[in-house]
């Protein structure tokens, strides 16, 4: 991957060796976090929004059929 700015032109890179070359892509997961040759967070945040809204919903679904010790432990 290839981390570039705003304002540079963009240049196609070649890596190779003995005829095999990487493949040049726009994002990948690094350390569990979506990034983009910008280094922007705009898909990773768009992925959790989500298992976030799932788990509120978890969440909300348990309030009115458990007591607070149960609620507490689930978050």
């Amino acid at each position: 991957m290839k981390f570039i700015t705003k304002n540079s032109s963009h240049s196609t890179l070649h890596i190779g060796y003995e005829e095999k070359y990487i493949e040049e892509i726009n994002n990948t997961k690094f350390l569990g976090f979506e990034i983009d040759n910008y280094i922007k967070w705009k898909i990773h945040t768009k992925q959790g929004i989500p298992k976030l809204s799932a788990a509120g919903f978890a969440v909300r679904s348990v309030v009115h059929i458990s007591n607070v010790h149960s609620q507490i432990s689930v978050l």
